[in-house]
């Protein structure tokens, strides 16, 4: 997947995914548990997924997705 991140939505910094393997220590058998981040390079704002599209998406999404002024209460 090659989807775009967007600036960070507190400074308008960039963003950068990254993965990291950490061991799942709910498990007898320490399988390793990968997650996914995105974090913004400036004010090291971030968001987690288990799956590298959900943390995408996470950091992607906005309060105003998909909804307009009046649908938000906005003048």
């Amino acid at each position: 997947m090659s989807r775009e991140l967007k600036p960070c939505p507190f400074c308008g910094g960039k963003a950068e995914l990254y993965e990291s393997e950490a061991y799942n220590l709910k498990t007898e058998t320490k399988e390793k548990d990968i997650r996914w981040f995105v974090m913004c390079e400036q004010c090291t704002a971030l968001t987690c997924g288990a799956l590298k599209k959900k943390a995408i998406e996470a950091w992607n999404r906005r309060a105003s997705d998909g909804r307009s002024d009046k649908q938000t209460g906005g003048d």
